[in-house]
């Protein structure tokens, strides 16, 4: 065995042991102390990763030196998973093409929703509407080469700008292409940062609108929003349809099976209802469930899949202040899944495709219903959710009760 997978070992098991010896504060506080000191022996490239990062920067200065602060963090939060170099170079292609712009001038305080799409045209349709109904005026996707007829239909939608690449998807290509399109849609506004199966939600949206909900922020001067990604599921198995409409039928989600953490680098949510249906003896399976969607962008942010950088943008509230309904485990889409168990896509969620494929093809009539599942009748049932920012909640309540 090599030295560095000793040394990884060696590591692992020292985390094991002090996170069953310690209490989980003092856990988490010894955690932010190694991320800490990491992150400054990377940032003063005293190690490898941290002097190749660098390098790569001033070799590219001229292309990302806006960003450049943000690109370091980053490079040090991801170097194990991907190599500095796929972000950079995805970027200097320009390989995402404008293919068409949205046909209105559009309100500043207004959010740009922003999402990258590969065959999911039920799913586009569903979220285009959804979120035209919260006052979205402009939408932004990133088509890979669709197939199923979503690129088409989107090119027909006239508050859609529509753009394209024909490159090999990755977690960090994906936040290279956003750029590329934010490049392209301008800077200093809010955008909404979302997947195809995501819809973003908060407490009370039916009488407090989107533009009320940022006014809000903009009075806290709150740049960016944690939100927890709610499984949704219905009461039938995994991957099975009721009524033929998933937003109807998929109504039914956790309240108590989620845990938070202030982490290092960002707020981290996880457990759910994957972390209670797909654990066994052989994985702990804990998806990271936090996300930022809703942000001021400004030319200095770098984008990524579960925080923003810089950093400091990510603890502008105590913990989750919205949600996004996630809708993972619709019908047809278990094929898909499968296919990436097998590695057919590069993403940090390997494992976890891995580990779900395993369970559902054991039992294929597994269900995230049980007998504490709680129906969405409408957006204040998420109140129930047993990690939300409550204080949050009753400032902004106040604040348009006003």
């Amino acid at each position: 065995m090599g030295q560095k997978k000793i040394k990884g070992k060696c590591a692992a098991l020292l985390k094991n042991v002090l996170k069953t010896l310690l209490p989980s504060a003092l856990t988490d506080f010894a955690r932010r102390i190694e991320y800490a000191t990491r992150r400054k022996t990377f940032f003063l490239a005293l190690n490898r990763e941290g002097r190749r990062a660098r390098a790569l920067i001033r070799e590219n200065v001229e292309l990302v030196g806006d960003f450049s602060a943000a690109l370091n963090e980053m490079f040090f939060d991801y170097p194990r998973t991907y190599p500095s170099e796929l972000y950079i170079n995805s970027y200097k292609k320009k390989n995402v093409a404008l293919i068409k712009s949205a046909s209105d001038n559009f309100s500043e305080n207004v959010p740009i929703l922003l999402c990258v799409v590969k065959n999911d045209f039920e799913k586009v349709k569903a979220q285009v509407d959804y979120h035209r109904r919260l006052g979205i005026k402009h939408f932004a996707y990133v088509d890979n080469i669709s197939t199923d007829g979503v690129f088409e239909w989107l090119m027909g939608q006239d508050d859609v700008s529509l753009f394209r690449t024909d490159e090999k998807f990755n977690d960090l290509v994906k936040e290279a292409w956003r750029k590329q399109a934010a490049d392209a849609l301008g800077y200093g506004k809010w955008y909404l940062l979302l997947d195809p199966d995501e819809f973003f939600i908060y407490p009370g949206i039916e009488g407090k609108p989107l533009s009320e909900y940022i006014e809000f922020l903009e009075s806290r001067e709150i740049k960016s929003i944690p939100a927890l990604m709610v499984d949704m599921y219905s009461k039938e198995g995994l991957f099975k349809s009721i009524s033929g409409n998933f937003v109807k039928d998929y109504c039914f989600f956790d309240t108590d099976t989620y845990v938070h953490k202030r982490r290092e680098g960002f707020h981290y949510t996880y457990n759910g209802p994957r972390w209670r249906l797909f654990k066994n003896d052989d994985m702990l399976m804990r998806p990271g469930l936090t996300k930022y969607p809703l942000i001021w962008l400004e030319k200095s942010t770098v984008m990524s899949t579960h925080k923003n950088h810089p950093t400091k943008l990510n603890f502008q509230t105590t913990g989750p202040a919205a949600f996004l309904l996630h809708y993972k485990f619709l019908p047809d889409e278990k094929s898909k899944y499968d296919e990436y168990a097998k590695g057919g896509i590069d993403s940090m969620a390997g494992r976890e495709y891995r580990q779900m494929a395993k369970m559902c093809s054991l039992n294929p009539e597994l269900s995230f219903y049980y007998k504490d599942s709680q129906k969405l009748d409408n957006s204040m049932d998420l109140m129930k959710i047993n990690i939300i920012d409550k204080k949050f909640f009753k400032d902004f309540f106040a604040y348009s009760a006003r």
